[in-house]
């Protein structure tokens, strides 16, 4: 589609509507097999592709605020996490076994699954030793501390995983659209060919059709 997805509903509802009120073009129409049942599918076609034009954006609007809330969320773990990791390194830096279990060394995964993944193992495991606790509490890390990240967490989870659900349902709504506008464009196509013949004589009722006169 050459033109935009606005332009081609507006002009297409524009030709449909006059087609059917403008008695002029009703009848000539009629006479070429275009009556009411006929205008009544353009209708339909028109309105559907215009609902799931509008639900499109409505569902790609949820999912860019699922996102900021994504990156809100990963920001607030990532300033709790990071000093509780750094801390963590001084504390254990010659236990490789707490080492390994939390995952100290080497660089922060980048990719959102992978990090939290990461992010889940450093609080868990945290969480589940005597050893680490009692370690953290050298800084004044305590217990009510690994749990609010570990909680942090959960929540960046959760926004990502709505996240996920928000892009999934903006692609259906995006997959549906298209289909529906492919169908209403054949439909316009043939719509206007047979239009453009019926009031081929009256340049006025071409421009009504939205058919540009050469």
């Amino acid at each position: 589609m050459s033109k935009s997805i606005e332009k081609f509903l507006t002009e297409s509802k524009m030709a449909v509507d006059n087609g059917i009120n403008k008695s002029s073009i009703a009848v000539r129409l009629g006479n070429l097999g275009y009556g009411t049942e006929q205008m009544n599918v353009g209708v339909n076609l028109v309105n559907e592709a215009t609902q799931l034009h509008q639900n499109q954006k409505k569902e790609y609007g949820e999912q860019y605020a699922a996102t900021d809330y994504v990156d809100m969320a990963i920001k607030a773990l990532n300033g709790v996490y990071m000093n509780h990791l750094q801390l963590a390194r001084i504390v254990f830096k010659n236990e490789r076994g707490i080492s390994e279990a939390l995952q100290l060394t080497g660089k922060r995964k980048r990719v959102i699954p992978e990090y939290l993944a990461q992010v889940g193992l450093f609080y868990n495991n945290a969480l589940s030793t005597l050893t680490v606790m009692e370690g953290m509490k050298r800084f004044n890390v305590l217990e009510e501390h690994l749990q609010n990240g570990l909680t942090l967490l959960n929540s960046a989870n959760a926004a990502y995983q709505q996240q996920k659900k928000e892009k999934g349902e903006a692609q259906e709504a995006t997959e549906l659209r298209d289909a529906k506008l492919e169908e209403l464009e054949e439909w316009m196509g043939d719509y206007l060919k047979v239009a453009r013949i019926a009031v081929a004589d009256s340049p006025q009722l071409l421009e009504a059709l939205g058919i540009v006169v050469s």
